[in-house]
C-alpha cells in the first residue's frame, strides 16, 4: 500500500511540474509511517536537503514546521506567510482526527504587487513622503500602541512650495 501511495505521489508531482504552476501538496494519515509530499514543496518552503529529509520522515516535525511558518501571517492577507528569503506562500491546511493534508502555492508576485500599490496609494509620487491621510493613520496607530509611561512627540511641517524645491533639485 505504501508503495502505491509513493507512486501516486510521484505521478501527482510530475503532473504539477508539467503544469508549470508553483504548487505543492502534502498528506499524512496515522496509518502511514511518513509524510507524502509532492516535489515542489522543498523549493516553495526554501528547505535545505537535511531539513527536508528530516521532516519527510517525521510527521510531527513536519507539522511543527508548517505551524511555525503559519505562526507569522502577512497582515491583511488570508493564509499567506513569509518565507525567509523574501518570498511568500499561501498555505491551506486541513487537519482531521486521522491526520492532515494541505496545499502550498507561491504568493510572492501577488503580495509584492499589493505592497507596491499600497505604497503608491499612501506616498507622494514626487517626494516619496507619506500622504497626509496615511500619516494620520500611522500616527494614530503608533499612539494606540504607545506605552502610557513613555513620552514622545510627533512633528509635522507644512513647507510652502516644497514640491517646487524638490523638482528643481531633481533636474
Amino acid at each position: 500500500m505504501v508503495k502505491s501511495l509513493v507512486n501516486t505521489t510521484n505521478r501527482l508531482s510530475k503532473i504539477i511540474d508539467i503544469s508549470g504552476i508553483p504548487l505543492a501538496a502534502f498528506e499524512y494519515q496515522e496509518t502511514m509511517n511518513r509524510v507524502f509530499i509532492t516535489s515542489g514543496l522543498r523549493k516553495l518552503l526554501n528547505l535545505t536537503d537535511p531539513v527536508y529529509d528530516e521532516i519527510l520522515m517525521d510527521a510531527d516535525l513536519f507539522y511543527e514546521k508548517i505551524q511555525q511558518i503559519m505562526s507569522d501571517p502577512v497582515e491583511m492577507e488570508e493564509y499567506v506567510y513569509p518565507i525567509d528569503d523574501g518570498r511568500y506562500v499561501r498555505i491551506h491546511l486541513k487537519k482531521d482526527k486521522n491526520g492532515y493534508m494541505g496545499v502550498v502555492t507561491d504568493a510572492t508576485k501577488n503580495v509584492l504587487i499589493k505592497q507596491q500599490m499600497q505604497y503608491e496609494n499612501n506616498h507622494d509620487k514626487l517626494t516619496g513622503l507619506c500622504c497626509y491621510s496615511y500619516f494620520k493613520e500611522q500616527a494614530a496607530h503608533k499612539l494606540r500602541k504607545a506605552s502610557p509611561d513613555k513620552m514622545f512627540a510627533i512633528v509635522m511641517m507644512d513647507l510652502d512650495f516644497f514640491k517646487t524645491i524638490v523638482e528643481r533639485n531633481r533636474d
